[in-house]
């Protein structure tokens, strides 16, 4: 019977073999067939048999007939690979050559398992090595070995044989397909004992079909056998493009090898998907051999891998971090109400979704990572994820795509790995997703990715109550509460673990730190650490309880946790303390350590040297020692480290205490040992946490409350070093500097905010500003660049100047980004400010800047179509500035200027000559930057469309997925002139006839485009239209025509219901819907 047919991605094990014999068997052991597949990947050649064995759907493949061997066997695995992109086990099945041996008694119609031994994976390609001196073979090269889970599989089905205590087993289902198909059982039964004879090794067959005419004298004798049943035997397969037929060479392999079996198909799978190669013996690789047992020999084989894949038990993946906390107690009334809202709304065909909501620390985390572990034999899925802001919960969901193996998880376009995501929860049962700290700015995302729907259950934690109320009804909302005193007292135990700990006290530290897991845990921890009992722990509480400071006065719970913070504060040196504070400037949410250590030489431009800062200081000392104090008592220590004897106590000069700060923390960042050491130890005070890539995350209340402890002076020093240090970090935008720039940015931007809100700008941090605006306009965030570059040119101006040369880049970049946004006519003006400002200083070193300043106004003057000038510029600037060096390569300057020239030549309808030089540019950018760099990819396109203009469109194309693929990679699949690219080619594509390439291309690029530029932008626009008169092409209409109306409603939405175009849309429309 033939089910439905299913997705190829619901497929996950592979069945290779390499016999018309050997397919027959491996079909008679499907408990269900299917139809299928449901799509081909181009050029795949392979036919397949579909169905299921057990809890898992197979894909059956056999070489092509007659073409066997390593080369074959890979080429059909390598295209079943594209086509079934979810397998995950692999086998070949089918037959083989034994080698008995005294080792191994091995009959005819025994099975052969590949098993790794010794230095070898399973399988050893004997064939491949080298011939050396005196003729000796030297092998070469070491296979891979099965994965771990069929190794498992293997080692258990061994063991249920050799105990007897399975419930069935391989010759069950052989006996099964006798049964279900008689008119296999006369060639695919056991042949008969007379009919398996072994010869000496030396000892030619006599010739004919069977062994008649061969001597019996010259046979082996061996020990009759109780049964006829195949014995299993494990060990190493020779694997080779011959067939073996000679004795001798047979025992000399298996010498050298320590082969039990030949065979001619594993080696060239085993590097390519891993796999486990299973062989029924139907001969003795000699010449005596002949096809008798093959069929038998096979179908032992096939069952056997039946009976394995039955003990593979269904895939179970259970991905929640081990972060639970080991001393986690408590909490069993919060743990019950979630199992029973789960349960209550779950039902057969739907889950469900509960919402636990409450104050930072309170353990929300830890109460759904509890709840998930507890009930883990309930799932056959877990995933945690956390959504506190947009990239963690993109990312979140590609790392559990990625887990799944969807096949979509390998996508570059993020909505496809979302949507996949998406249906996966809709239609697959027995899963939990844990979502933790959600915010409001994930909310409108969460409500996109997550299904109507839902097939498991979902875990929500979030602070707000107003998110926990719209994701779950009130019944489902759980808002977490601080610990009892009992439950907090019975937390302060576990963690303190001393038989002399008083329970009474226990309780009262309880109360004193208002019940919140987080201080709980956290203090408990640093009394331990300083060998506190817990009466001297419960005592240092009561003198240092802290008040409520600033704005956190509204939120009483905050108010129990500085005291936590004063006790992990303890454990801390002053340096490690500035440290800390300059982190809490930076957005502490994976801040690079790397970052910190490429700012870190831009501070000591703060520091000048001792003796001409001594000169010019008249602080007493005495200034400094109380400076001193009130550092000290900022912290409000409970018996932390004395500071060193100050400047009253030494000889010679003083400094600023303001400056202390900047030393400091120089000292620190300065040394690559040093900041480790002091990470080693914020990390140890539970401060601070860091991951495996070099990030360093601050808890957020905890940056709350400790920037908080800070007087004004101090945070005003601490953002002065902050913005030094991104001065010093932040590099100028180029292709090369892109990742660091992206990486960098939401940590610059945060003290860019900080210096903004205290005034504390300099002329250096609005270099910085600068270098933001450069990178927005770079990636395509253009009117983010013009933004940033405004602002930096007011303050630049009030600082430095009109005429500035700072001032006179910034307002080149501002051309720049007015430029790629159409805005031509106030662009040149921009530049035409910046070409005088150049000219108006003599300084020959601003020779370049002259130039640039020339080609910006011909690239403005080319785009208003103002040929002839923007040609006359370009001439002047290359008359200025062309350069050769020695081997007649010209320098970037000249390439960019040539390049200018080619455009403008192409506007002009001068093709042919715009061709020449495109290709000479093309040349000299690939020779000098390389065909992935960005302006090698903008040369490309170019060189394309010109070609495309002259017709010659198979060259276009070539260059145009050049160019498509490069910057994907490089600008991203959603950058405007990534998006302009794939539009381009799509269109070659229609001019080529190739209308179904052309569709997928602008499915490829619609969502990016809408999503990216606006439904309105003109390129979407184009894109809809286009793809709609591709669609008509492929005879698809209704298609065609819903994209046709979304046009005209975006034309008449912007253009209005009278413009021409409107117009013409319009009766096109009529027009298409009467046809």
């Amino acid at each position: 019977m033939t089910d439905v047919t299913l997705p190829n991605s619901q497929y996950t094990v592979a069945w290779i073999c390499a016999l018309p014999e050997e397919r027959t068997a491996g079909d008679a052991m499907l408990d269900a067939t299917h139809s299928g597949p449901s799509e081909v990947h181009p050029g795949d050649d392979n036919a397949y048999r579909l169905g299921r064995i057990g809890k898992h759907n197979v894909v059956i493949v056999c070489l092509p007939l007659g073409c066997y061997g390593t080369v074959s066997a890979a080429t059909v695995a390598t295209q079943m690979k594209f086509t079934f992109p979810s397998l995950k086990i692999y086998l070949m099945v089918g037959i083989g050559g034994g080698i008995p041996s005294a080792f191994h008694d091995i009959r005819l119609g025994d099975i052969v398992v590949s098993k790794p031994e010794n230095s070898l994976g399973g399988v050893v390609q004997y064939d491949l090595g080298k011939t050396v001196k005196g003729g000796h073979f030297e092998r070469s090269g070491c296979l891979n070995k099965p994965p771990p889970l069929l190794l498992n599989a293997i080692a258990d089905l061994k063991a249920s044989h050799e105990s007897g205590r399975g419930t069935s087993d391989f010759s069950d289902y052989m006996a099964e397909v006798y049964t279900k198909n008689p008119h296999l059982a006369k060639n695919y039964t056991y042949q008969g004992r007379e009919n398996d004879t072994l010869y000496d090794a030396d000892y030619e067959h006599e010739g004919g079909l069977t062994c008649e005419r061969c001597l019996p004298s010259k046979s082996i004798s061996r020990k009759l056998r109780n049964s006829t049943r195949p014995v299993v035997h494990y060990g190493i397969i020779a694997s080779g493009n011959q067939v073996i037929k000679h004795g001798v060479t047979r025992d000399r392999i298996g010498n050298d090898t320590q082969a039990i079996c030949f065979e001619m198909e594993a080696a060239g799978l085993m590097d390519l998907c891993p796999c486990l190669v299973i062989r029924g013996i139907c001969d003795y690789s000699d010449n005596h051999k002949n096809k008798r047992w093959q069929p038998y020999a096979a179908l032992a084989a096939a069952a056997y891998a039946k009976e394995l894949l039955c003990v593979i038990t269904d895939e179970r993946i259970f991905d929640v971090p081990r972060i639970l906390h080991p001393h986690f107690s408590g909490r069993r009334k919060y743990l019950d109400q979630i199992r029973d809202s789960l349960d209550c709304r779950s039902t057969d065909q739907e889950g469900a979704i509960v919402s636990v909501f409450g104050i930072p620390g309170v353990g929300k985390s830890q109460l759904t990572l509890k709840y998930a572990v507890e009930n883990r034999s309930k799932y056959k899925y877990g995933f945690y994820t956390i959504a506190n802001t947009v990239d963690h919960w993109l990312s979140s969901c590609d790392n559990v795509a990625q887990a799944l193996g969807l096949p979509e998880a390998a996508s570059t376009e993020q909505h496809k790995r979302t949507q996949a995501l998406k249906r996966w929860l809709s239609t697959k049962r027995d899963w939990i997703l844990i979502i933790d700290d959600v915010t409001q700015s994930v909310v409108s995302l969460l409500r996109d990715n997550l299904p109507q729907h839902l097939g498991g259950h979902i875990l929500l934690s979030t602070r707000d109550r107003y998110i926990a109320q719209e994701f779950s009804p009130p019944t489902s909302c759980i808002r977490l509460c601080e610990m009892d005193p009992t439950e907090g007292k019975e937390l302060i135990l576990k963690i303190y673990s001393r038989n002399n700990s008083s329970s009474e006290i226990a309780e009262k530290i309880s109360q004193e730190l208002g019940g919140l897991p987080l201080a709980l845990e956290q203090g408990t921890t640093c009394a331990l650490q300083r060998c506190w009992e817990l009466d001297k722990f419960f005592k240092n509480l009561q003198e240092n309880k802290r008040v409520v400071i600033g704005s956190l006065l509204e939120n009483p719970h905050h108010s129990d946790i500085i005291t936590t913070l004063d006790i992990a504060l303890t454990t801390l040196e002053p340096g490690h303390l500035v440290l800390l504070n300059l982190i809490l400037m930076m957005n502490p949410q994976a801040l690079p350590v790397q970052l910190l250590m490429d700012g870190a030489p831009n501070l000591e431009s703060t520091l000048e040297p001792a003796n001409a800062v001594d000169d010019r200081l008249d602080t007493p000392p005495q200034e400094i020692q109380k400076w001193a104090v009130r550092f000290r008592k900022r912290f409000k220590v409970l018996k932390g480290p004395k500071m060193k004897a100050g400047p009253a106590e030494a000889k010679g000069p003083t400094r600023r205490p303001e400056r202390t700060i900047s030393e400091s923390l120089a000292e620190v960042l300065l040394s690559k040992l040093e900041l480790d050491t002091a990470i080693v130890i914020l990390e140890r005070s539970s401060l601070v946490r860091r991951t495996q890539n070099g990030e360093v995350w601050v808890h957020d209340l905890f940056k709350e409350l400790l920037q908080g402890k800070l007087k004004d002076e101090e945070r005003q020093e601490f953002v002065r070093c902050a913005g030094k240090i991104i001065s010093g970090a932040f590099p100028p935008s180029r292709h090369e500097t892109w990742k660091i720039c992206n990486s960098y940015l939401p940590h610059s931007l945060e003290v860019m905010a900080l210096l903004d809100s205290c005034d504390l700008h300099t002329a250096e941090t609005f270099e910085t500003m600068h270098a933001i605006g450069e990178y927005y306009n770079d990636i395509g965030r253009y009117d983010d660049s013009l933004q940033w570059l405004e602002r930096t040119i007011v303050g630049q101006e009030k600082i430095l100047g009109k005429d500035h040369p700072s001032v006179l880049e910034t307002i080149r970049a501002i051309g720049s980004a007015l430029s790629m946004q159409g805005r031509y006519d106030e662009a040149l003006p921009a530049f035409q400010r910046v070409l005088a400002g150049w000219n108006s200083i003599d300084r020959p070193e601003y020779g370049l800047k002259i130039i640039t300043g020339v080609e910006n106004i011909a690239i403005v003057l080319r785009k208003q179509e103002k040929y002839d000038e923007a040609m006359e510029m370009y001439q002047l600037a290359l008359n200025a500035w062309e350069r050769e060096d020695d081997d007649g390569k010209y320098d970037s300057r000249t390439i960019s200027i040539l390049e200018g020239i080619a455009i403008c030549l192409h506007s002009q309808g001068r093709h042919d000559d715009a061709l020449e030089y495109y290709r000479l540019v093309l040349r000299a950018r690939e020779t000098t930057l390389g065909k992935e760099h960005s302006l090698t990819l903008q040369t490309l396109y170019n060189t394309a469309i010109n070609l495309r203009t002259l017709n010659k469109n198979d060259e276009a194309l070539e260059l145009l997925q050049r160019a498509m693929h490069g910057r994907e990679i490089v600008l991203g699949a959603e950058h405007p002139l990534t998006l302009d690219t794939i539009f381009a080619t799509a269109n070659v594509l229609h001019r080529l006839e190739r209308y179904h390439e052309a569709v997928e291309l602008y499915e490829r690029a619609l969502p990016r485009a809408e999503i990216a530029l606006g439904e309105e932008n003109p390129l979407t626009i184009h894109i809809t239209h286009n793809m709609a008169h591709d669609l008509i092409k492929l005879n698809k209409y209704d298609e065609a025509l819903q994209l046709y109306e979304r046009v005209y409603a975006r034309k008449k939405r912007i253009l209005g219901e009278d413009h021409l175009l409107t117009l013409e849309m319009a009766k096109y429309l009529q027009i298409f819907r009467e046809d």
